[in-house]
């Protein structure tokens, strides 16, 4: 949570860990699917705090930023605009990642039982309609006089358009209570809550000015007395934002001036399209073996999802999704956070705003422990169309037939030699497991006889020490005790027997242990030279699914390729005739798009680098011109392969990048804004 992540990348995946619940992952579809709305909130917020800093800076209020004042200037007003009060708690925790104002309560209640925030925001009292217009309109301005009053220090918000906000900013704050305002340790802002923007900002901070003055900022723009500002809180969405505050820096105006306040449009005006939102199915097991699955409609390719395991990866500051398993685990930024039952990560909000800003940082661990488009549908397609246009459409799909054919061949042969591999291996896993068991019987075997001959070499020395000690005893006998002397005798004689037969036995035990051991060097020596073979032909099968995948790869690639030559095909034909812009109607409209007082840099460059360092000198004169100009400069590329490519990766966030394409075709590029216009290559070139 908090990582700023481009769009059509994997958020999260979810894997049923029980076979007997298949349907759950469908059934927790719809309920996981809703991170779509306060990511989408937390993504706009995020993408208004960067504008409004590149004002502050460009209109000379730096020490806003660095005081980190700007996390006060656009404010929660949405609990009432939004459809319940647990959109208000989602959406408003969101909007708490990026700024810290909020109005809207069950937001902090939200941080503070979920993510371990004290207080996550916070807000200043402030007046409403109904606390103004119950005073009469002839004591407005009593009624103003009160709120001073009653808060007699810190900051205050009044709402000045009650009855008329030109009245109220000249003779009311500026001439009645001007002496309060500037003796009060604290700032008024004035709320204009009607008129049509950016007008009225602008006349509101002249009439501020007429009475309260102004100085000027290190750009020379103007700014009020430190004890008066500005709120706009009606009709703020991130496309006025900008209009305000370009129209502010082109009057003159320093964008400290102002704070906003936003509320159906922060928290309710977007939708799950807005940043492109969806969760499919990409892997499944079907009668034991995996399959990838993706969804791919020939009407809209924009449409199509991500096939098989996917890992989030991180090269070089680019952000990819690798799938059909092809991602490496090691390298996967996915982190797993549940698991039966069991919450494994659970991180503080603090945790989350700081990865926001570019920070890396660990997960802190819990407390507790869809189908393509059939025939018929192809051959409506192409009986709806232009009748010069079907013959091409019909070779398209002719094409995109065969291709599908020629891929479920291979996909069939690819199972097969899948299942085959996998018996061998089976197979080969048994006999290994087979031979082992052997192996560790006859290592036992092999034990008990080793302490057999060590039992048998300890009675044939002791035997050895008898036969000494009885010879000795016999030559000391006299000779008339001959009959005690024969008996001494037979004994040596047994015992001397006893080590010929303890020796014997001895030497054919160490015959029968050598030839176990040859035995099984000799099996084992087999099994080794079986398993280097099965090895081999395991190899050379993975070599050949791997040539199967390669050139299934290839075919997936053409097909889509055609696919979405015939869907734009189709839409050119099935659309009506448009009035043709002209260049200079087109350029007028897209600089309207990059903004009028943007500087414009057109990047071209071929598809090739025919030197060795030209891609490096193009990844270095992308990173250092937009280090140089910063959000000066609007960038613009053909969304060609090669240099035009190269540089948009590496030209910061690409939030300055656009790249110009003929109507109805994408760049598919990681970073920046597709832009349309112009049929082909000239008419781009003109424009």
């Amino acid at each position: 949570e908090g990582t700023v992540l481009p769009y059509k990348n994997v958020l999260f995946t979810m894997e049923n860990t029980d076979p007997a619940c298949y349907w759950l992952t469908n059934y927790l579809e719809t309920l996981l699917v809703q991170v779509w709305y306060p990511t989408t909130v937390c993504t706009q917020s995020r993408e208004q705090r960067k504008i409004i800093t590149r004002y502050l800076q460009e209109t000379g209020s730096d020490g806003v930023v660095v005081n980190g004042l700007h996390l006060f200037k656009l404010h929660d007003f949405g609990f009432r605009g939004v459809s319940s009060v647990e959109s208000a708690a989602t959406g408003g925790a969101a909007h708490l990642v990026n700024f810290r104002g909020t109005d809207t309560m069950v937001a902090l209640a939200m941080a503070k039982e979920f993510y371990g925030a004290d207080c996550a925001g916070f807000s200043i009292p402030a007046s409403e309609h109904s606390t103004m217009t119950s005073w009469g309109r002839e004591r407005e301005c009593d009624a103003m006089r009160n709120m001073l009053d009653k808060y007699p220090t810190g900051m205050v918000a009044c709402v000045s358009d009650s009855y008329d906000i030109f009245k109220a900013c000249e003779e009311y704050w500026g001439t009645e209570l001007r002496a309060q305002i500037e003796s009060r340790d604290g700032v008024l802002v004035v709320r204009p809550d009607s008129g049509e923007l950016p007008g009225i900002v602008l006349q509101v901070l002249d009439c501020l000015e007429s009475k309260f003055g102004c100085q000027k900022t290190s750009t020379g723009h103007k700014l009020l007395p430190s004890c008066i500002r500005v709120i706009q809180g009606d009709g703020i969405d991130i496309n006025s934002l900008e209009l305000v505050l370009s129209k502010m820096k082109e009057a003159g105006w320093a964008a400290d001036n102002l704070a906003f306040g936003s509320g159906g449009a922060l928290l309710q005006k977007l939708h799950r399209d807005t940043q492109k939102c969806a969760f499919k199915c990409s892997h499944a097991i079907i009668a034991g073996e995996g399959v990838d699955v993706v969804k791919m409609p020939i009407t809209d390719p924009g449409k199509m999802s991500k096939k098989g395991r996917l890992t989030l990866e991180l090269k070089d500051g680019i952000w990819t999704t690798v799938t059909e398993g092809r991602g490496k685990p090691a390298e996967d930024r996915l982190v797993e956070v549940f698991r039966d039952g069991r919450l494994l990560v659970d991180d503080a909000l603090d945790v989350v705003r700081r990865r926001s800003e570019g920070e890396e940082i660990a997960p802190s661990s819990a407390k507790s422990v869809e189908a393509s488009c059939d025939d018929d549908s192809q051959n409506q397609l192409v009986e709806g169309m232009d009748v010069s246009k079907q013959p091409e459409m019909q070779e398209l799909v002719l094409k995109c037939s065969n291709l599908e054919n020629e891929l479920s061949n291979k996909d069939g042969e690819l199972r097969a030699l899948s299942t085959r591999s996998k018996q061998r291996e089976e197979s080969f896993g048994q006999q290994m497991k087979q031979k082992e068991q052997e192996s560790l019987r006859s290592r036992a075997e092999a034990e008990f006889t080793r302490h057999k001959l060590q039992h048998l070499q300890h009675a044939a020395s002791a035997a050895g020490v008898v036969l000494p000690q009885l010879t000795q005893e016999a030559a000391q006998v006299p000779a008339a005790n001959q009959a005690e002397l024969q008996a001494l005798q037979r004994r040596a004689d047994d015992a001397e027997a006893a080590v010929s037969d303890l020796t014997r036995r001895l030497t054919a035990k160490t015959q029968e242990v050598d030839d176990t051991i040859r035995k099984h060097k000799t099996e084992l020596q087999d099994l080794q030279d079986r398993a280097s073979k099965s090895v081999a032909e395991a190899n050379s099968q993975v070599s050949r699914i791997s040539e199967l995948q390669a050139s299934c790869d290839m075919k997936d690639l053409e097909l889509e390729s055609l696919r979405a030559a015939a869907a734009a095909a189709a839409a050119a034909a099935a659309a009506p005739p448009q009035p043709k812009e002209t260049a200079a109607e087109a350029a007028d409209r897209l600089r309207g798009t990059l903004g009028r007082d943007s500087c414009i840099v057109c990047i071209l460059g071929g598809t090739d680098f025919r030197n060795a360092d030209s891609r490096a000198l193009v990844e270095a004169v992308a990173k250092n011109i937009h280090a140089a100009t910063g959000s000066k400069a609007k960038f613009v590329t053909g969304g060609m392969a090669g240099v035009q490519e190269t540089f948009a990766m590496h030209c910061g966030d690409g939030s300055s990048m656009w790249h110009l394409l003929p109507v109805g075709q994408s760049s598919g590029f990681s970073k920046g804004t597709d832009i349309n216009a112009g049929a082909d290559l000239e008419e781009r070139k003109a424009i």
